[in-house]
């Protein structure tokens, strides 16, 4: 995110949030999660509290869930709300600031995403010290799927750096009319599911995303990927892993980049040649942020609903 400050941050959401209008649709999501009773079930930005509602039904009094909710007014009233619910916590914090590694290793998460801090909580919920076991996020499309030339679907840079330790799709397509405010996008909810075993070693986590990083602007065999692996390398991965030569990253798969990373990484002296991409590509996109809040491109545009 372009601003640390959970004043501003909270400003942002105001325009990004658009909150699901029926119970009985919530219901239905829900029942597509699979949460069962007994479960711990973390929920990020439960907002008025409609699928709050339906968590709390799902696991029952032998089970848990913790809302972690920005905005003081509605974290007051869902306090109000389920006072008399021992097994629902909520917790008046900015989500990107909250200390998840005290949570059980089999939770779940399940949240409605704000358009304007996506990335910031993709980033924060799968970090290998405090990841879900599961996950089922409501999410604008284009930020897990891009469009390909004849209309087929690639993954995207977000999906590709959780790729490796979860297998992501889409179980719900929603209408923009089942949201309020109508968004100008088209949504769905996706369902994260851990890996087991993963595509790649927990332990190379970070080597993985900077590597994604720094090969994700340019096609396969071009630019810096003729300098992180060899010639007879991509070949191999092409006709062994389906890695697609000339194209870029939002036409491979998750086990084609994988493999691509693996193949890397045999050789851990070719670390420091992609080490920190990862962090420059978050700076350059914070930046890019900062100059589109600022009005530094001059354009006349209604906030993102």
């Amino acid at each position: 995110m372009a601003s640390d400050d959970p004043g501003k941050r909270l400003e942002k959401l105001r325009y990004s949030q658009n909150f699901l209008r029926e119970r009985r649709l919530v219901e239905q999501i829900v029942k597509l999660a699979r949460i069962m009773p007994g479960d711990t079930v973390l929920e990020i930005g439960p907002g008025h509290g409609i699928i709050t509602h339906a968590l709390r039904d799902a696991v029952g009094a032998t089970g848990s869930v913790i809302a972690i909710e920005l905005d003081a007014k509605l974290a007051a009233r869902l306090r109000g709300v389920f006072a008399q619910v021992s097994y629902v916590k909520i917790i008046e914090a900015d989500f990107l600031s909250v200390d998840l590694a005290w949570l059980p290793a089999t939770y779940a998460a399940f949240a409605n995403v704000p358009f304007a801090i996506t990335s910031a909580v993709l980033d924060k919920l799968f970090q290998p010290n405090h990841w879900p076991y599961r996950a089922h996020l409501i999410l604008e499309r284009a930020a897990m799927e891009s469009v390909l030339p004849g209309g087929s679907s690639g993954p995207t840079l977000k999906s590709l750096a959780i790729a490796p330790w979860y297998d992501i799709a889409p179980v719900y397509a929603f209408e923009r009319s089942d949201f309020a405010p109508r968004p100008a996008v088209d949504t769905a909810l996706y369902a994260f599911e851990r890996r087991d075993p993963p595509l790649v070693d927990v332990q190379r986590y970070d080597a993985y995303r900077d590597f994604l990083a720094a090969v994700s602007k340019d096609r396969v065999g071009e630019g810096i990927w003729k300098r992180v692996l060899s010639a007879r390398e991509i070949d191999r991965l092409a006709d062994d892993a389906g890695l697609v030569v000339g194209r870029g990253i939002k036409a491979q798969g998750a086990e084609s980049m994988a493999a691509a990373f693996r193949a890397f990484d045999a050789d851990k002296g070719r670390a420091a040649s992609v080490r920190g991409a990862a962090d420059a590509l978050r700076a350059e996109q914070a930046r890019r942020e900062q100059i589109n809040e600022r009005g530094g491109h001059r354009r006349k545009t209604r906030p993102n609903r």
